[in-house]
């Protein structure tokens, strides 16, 4: 379980038995399947005899039900309204911006949470870490390229194909010509791309800014990709240097129950004192964050295990 009772929960008094029998329908939760009655006590530390009564009283109240035929329990009826009640009365932004709140103390570096907007990627809240750095950043910022920021990247890796496609197109097309490639085509033409920010201006930026970030040097769309590709597997996207010189960022998706990308959650620091290793104490720190904001939204546990590499 991500989460943890808070100190005050703990210190009340509670009826044992109750919290004795809510660890079978923990169980009967994070398995997701129907459950033999001697896996589903062993799941929940208990002998298979002890579970029985509680398990007769789930099944009278809805909170379970038995298959008649094979005998195994799932959760009931009762449980799915309870849970469909949980998630009506959610507020994701409340959620992570108390989380956002915990991870500025606990880390003392900027803290932002950021969802898509009519025009992109757009902050919404930033916690200041007692680390100041100097960003012109504020609720309402829409961080465009995509490509360009740590939270613009996880957007572009984890939001849906028809949303985010053309945008990656744009991006990552040539400065200059028709958008093909070969130079050619009118004035017009010309003019439009040169003025689109395109994933090849901002790496010629990077480069001349001599930063380690992923975006010097990109300029196809299958370099690209390859980014995206890396984000996902990480749970996580860094920015080193970019969009803002001297300082890093890491920032991790967080999807809601059904699944979707639901917001973002940024840390950022200066660049001297930011471990940009997929590893690095903040790194697993803002994952742990990201998913503990996910578990009070009652998302699905992520695909596979995080695998960060050096």
């Amino acid at each position: 379980m991500p989460n943890s009772p808070s100190p005050r929960a703990s210190e009340q008094r509670g009826i044992q038995s109750i919290e004795v029998g809510g660890a079978l329908l923990q169980a009967l939760a994070d398995h997701g399947s129907p459950m033999m009655l001697k896996d589903l006590a062993a799941a929940a530390n208990m002998p298979a005899a002890k579970a029985h009564p509680y398990l007769v009283s789930f099944v009278k109240l809805g909170l379970a039900e038995q298959d008649a035929r094979t005998g195994r329990y799932r959760l009931g009826p009762f449980a799915l309204q309870l849970g469909l009640s949980a998630l009506r009365g959610l507020d994701p932004v409340r959620i992570a911006t108390q989380q956002a709140a915990l991870l500025a103390d606990e880390s003392q570096l900027s803290i932002a949470v950021a969802v898509w907007g009519n025009f992109g990627p757009t902050v919404i809240h930033i916690e200041e870490g007692q680390r100041p750095i100097h960003v012109n950043m504020r609720p309402g910022t829409v961080l465009m390229p995509l490509l360009l920021s740590a939270t613009g990247r996880v957007f572009a890796a984890f939001m849906p194909g028809r949303t985010i496609e053309p945008l990656l197109r744009r991006e990552t097309q040539p400065v200059h010509g028709n958008g093909n490639g070969d130079g050619d085509g009118d004035a017009s033409a010309h003019t439009a791309a040169s003025a689109r920010p395109t994933l090849a201006a901002f790496a010629h930026a990077a480069a001349a800014g001599h930063t380690p970030d992923p975006a010097r040097g990109m300029r196809t769309w299958a370099q690209a990709q390859a980014l995206l590709e890396e984000i996902r597997t990480q749970r996580l996207a860094r920015a080193m240097g970019s969009p803002i010189p001297g300082v890093n960022a890491f920032s991790a998706p967080v999807h809601d129950a059904s699944g979707q990308l639901a917001l973002t959650i940024t840390a950022m620091g200066a660049a001297d004192d930011f471990d940009t290793a997929w590893d690095s104490p903040i790194a697993q720190r803002l994952r742990a964050c990201a998913r503990e904001i996910e578990y009070r939204l009652g998302a699905p546990d992520p695909a596979g295990s995080v695998a960060p590499v050096a």
